[in-house]
């Protein structure tokens, strides 16, 4: 087994620990960038509070293994009859939704973007992915709800269905002006289907980046986590996602801003992978750490078993990841500014 190399300097003490091993907690440039949300569907149910309901007592959006191809991971969310095979029941008319509440801030240099991978084979016209941004007064964004609505309503892909792609594909676009700094909005991924013919393969996403400007390919330098203004990450549940999902191509330092971290915005455990698999001659660090005269905690339980493929998980935990330190001084001595 792989030996990983992490580094804890708050006191200034150096650890060689087994790859999969668990730290038990109980950039060259800031960006003017940020990420508002990242989902990529590997962590558990309820993870980064997403939510879904469905007209039909089959046909609904799950999070599972069930559709191949997707990468990184092996989960994205898709429509299923039973809640585990990627195929949907068509005897039966049904619509549902998944949304994510969204916070939209000014940028007057970056627009907001949203970016998805997505395929979807159902009968045109028929059987289809629709996506919107609407306001919150609507309660149940089904799709025929949405498109009676008359409040705010914006349908990406010009209104047009997703449908005819039986592969994965890379959807990105620019949203308008007019969402920024509206803190109402939801994201809304919807799913109808006729109780008539049958055809192909159902709705399927993966790896939704919300941000103000293009995100990145891959993570260098550094990058403030928090909700303080001026953040690139909004978690660290986010940050550590996006990293794990799209690698690095130099030194990362992630430094928090808050002065607390807990189950109340993370999900933990914070898993932290092989950052440098891509390609996997890569020796470049990734560091933890206080921002600048903050004092920090992390502070929560760790969701399913503590006991995890063949260890122990902890609020952070280290998964094959190599050159990692967990820096608890926001000034370069020894205090010990996180806990």
């Amino acid at each position: 087994m792989t030996e990983c190399d992490m580094k804890v300097t708050k006191n200034k003490t150096k650890f060689f620990l087994t790859a999969a091993m668990t730290l038990l907690m109980g950039c060259s440039s800031v960006f003017g960038q940020s990420i508002l949300h990242y989902q990529n569907w590997e962590g558990n149910y309820g993870d980064g509070a997403w939510y879904h309901r469905s007209t039909s007592t089959y046909n609904d959006w799950v999070r599972g293994t069930g559709t191949s191809g997707t990468s990184p991971g092996n989960k994205s969310l898709y429509i299923s009859y039973n809640k585990s095979a990627y195929s949907y029941y068509y005897t039966e008319a049904a619509e549902a939704y998944e949304y994510k509440d969204i916070d939209f801030p000014t940028d007057a240099a970056y627009d907001p973007v949203i970016t998805f991978d997505w395929k979807c084979v159902g009968e045109v016209n028929y059987d289809y992915m629709k996506v919107y941004i609407v306001d919150r007064s609507l309660t149940y964004p089904y799709r025929d709800d949405i498109e009676s609505y008359s409040g705010f309503v914006y349908e990406l892909n010009g209104g047009n269905e997703f449908s005819g792609q039986s592969t994965w594909a890379t959807y990105s676009e620019t949203l308008p002006s007019s969402i920024e700094g509206r803190t109402d909005l939801r994201l809304v991924f919807t799913w109808t289907n006729d109780a008539a013919a049958y055809t192909g393969s159902p709705a399927a996403i993966d790896n939704i980046i919300v941000s103000m400007g293009t995100p990145p390919s891959s993570l260098s330098g550094e990058y403030l986590v928090g909700q303080a203004s001026g953040s690139y990450f909004p978690t660290l549940t986010d940050a550590t996602s996006y990293l794990n999902s799209y690698g690095v191509s130099g030194d990362v330092t992630f430094k928090l801003t808050d002065a607390s971290y807990t189950s109340t915005t993370e999900y933990f455990p914070i898993v932290i992978d092989n950052f440098n698999s891509n390609p996997s001659s890569n020796s470049y660090t990734f560091t933890l750490k206080p921002n600048t005269s903050v004092t920090t905690t992390l502070t929560g339980s760790v969701s399913g078993s503590l006991y995890n493929n063949g260890s122990y998980q902890g609020l952070i935990t280290l998964n094959k990841a190599d050159n990692v330190t967990i820096d608890g001084s926001n000034n370069g001595s020894d205090s010990q500014d996180m806990t």
